[in-house]
């Protein structure tokens, strides 16, 4: 069966391969809160932090993926659309922010830097609602358990990802994590 999307001719046996291609590129976004050991030591040294400030940032980005019910609640009463719009908002709203910061433009106590990571966390959390529900609904139940393995491990390795991605490009750039910082913002906003 043959469907029409915006002057495309799509094949509907193809939906599930195109939500999974698509939820792999997002959950490879929304895993970038595993890349904190990257900027946080280099935000900690600008701003002056103690080290006990910044496991403060780091809890506040973690609960805020952890207590992802708001995610999940908007999830079920929206759909995938808004909810994916608000996650990548989130996302941009915490590392553009932590950028301001780090680059020393907004001066701010670490306590409201770690609301910005918070933000952060809950973008995450709804974009990973995003990746993962469509992909378990268009597979069936034989092959679900390898789409939810194939997402969660995009998940967990995209830090990784960025790791070389960092030291590769930005990193050989003498800068500490500043450009690092504005190009998470700006590049997984884009989800």
């Amino acid at each position: 069966m043959k469907e029409k999307l915006r002057g495309l001719t799509l094949n509907k046996k193809y939906y599930p391969w195109i939500t999974l291609v698509l939820g792999i590129y997002v959950m490879t976004t929304s895993g970038s809160l595993y890349f904190f050991g990257a900027w946080s030591e280099p935000l900690r040294r600008t701003e002056g932090w103690s080290v006990e400030n910044i496991g403060n940032i780091g809890t506040m980005l973690h609960f805020g993926v952890w207590a992802s019910f708001v995610g999940g609640l908007l999830y079920d009463k929206f759909g995938h659309r808004p909810v994916a719009i608000g996650g990548s908002l989130l996302i941009f709203v915490g590392y553009f922010f932590l950028y301001l910061i780090k680059a020393q433009i907004i001066n701010v106590p670490y306590w409201l830097a770690g609301i910005f990571a918070f933000s952060l966390g809950q973008g995450s959390s709804m974009c990973y609602f995003v990746a993962l529900n469509p992909s378990i609904k268009n597979f069936k139940s034989e092959h679900r358990g390898k789409v939810v393995g194939v997402l969660v491990c995009c998940f967990a390795l995209c830090s990784g990802i960025y790791t070389q991605f960092y030291k590769g490009f930005l990193k050989s750039r003498g800068d500490d994590a500043t450009i690092l910082l504005l190009f998470l913002a700006i590049m997984l906003s884009v989800v």
